[in-house]
């Protein structure tokens, strides 16, 4: 379920009015219980789809497990890694960059994330990243799941609702303890609506003390 031609270029032209080089874009998502249906890979080709945002000046970044609820979680390391094999294979070359998936650290194990980076670093030489729950190290503050990864997605916030947007001072203060790893850091989720003007304001404060990134790809 892509929407309409009309629908695809108003997100466009909204992410690129925010400032935006980069697209987060979910590879799979197969849970038929949410409003926005289902991503069955093996059913689609979105070599189509992800050469029309490259040609509209926004990169896509593939994250290539999505939450839970999803489901696609619960498929094998086997699966999980042939995936990945089947991605890079078919889109890498349209592709600026791949997030492992979304908050790792509440479906699988330290040694499960670090076997599907060194996997995805040895099939593209594109950036992989790891995102999990908010914190450093994830809600088990375990830093081992970034081990191998070019870039780590530092998710700020915590499920916000409204048009909250998170306090300064912990942001830049999360952000500081992450950049000690010595790894790159794009900030995440640190507001509702990354267009809102406390977001981008926020946002570029983020930027200004060592973030590589915020949100969609600021």
């Amino acid at each position: 379920t892509f929407g309409t031609d009309e629908e695809r270029q108003a997100y466009r032209n909204l992410l690129k009015a925010n400032g935006d080089t980069h697209i987060d874009l979910y590879a799979q998502a197969r849970s038929t219980k949410l409003p926005a249906g289902s991503i069955y890979p093996e059913h689609q080709d979105f070599t189509a789809k992800l050469n029309e945002l490259n040609a509209d000046g926004l990169k896509p970044v593939l994250w290539l497990i999505p939450e839970s609820r999803h489901g696609d979680h619960r498929q094998s390391m086997e699966a999980h890694l042939a995936f990945q094999n089947e991605m890079v294979l078919k889109h890498d070359n349209q592709v600026d960059a791949y997030v492992v998936g979304l908050e790792l650290d509440e479906t699988f194990t330290v040694e499960q994330v670090n076997t599907l980076v060194a996997n995805l670093k040895s099939q593209t030489d594109k950036p992989v990243a790891v995102h999990l729950a908010p914190g450093v190290g994830g809600f088990k503050r375990d830093t081992r799941y970034y081990k191998g990864a070019d870039f780590i997605y530092l998710q700020i916030g915590d499920h916000l609702s409204g048009d909250y947007t998170a306090d300064s001072a912990m942001a830049i203060a999360m952000l500081k303890e992450a950049l000690t790893l010595g790894v790159p850091v794009v900030a995440n989720e640190y507001s509702l609506l990354s267009t809102s003007e406390q977001a981008r304001a926020l946002g570029d404060l983020l930027c200004a003390n060592g973030a590589a990134g915020t949100g969609n790809g600021r």
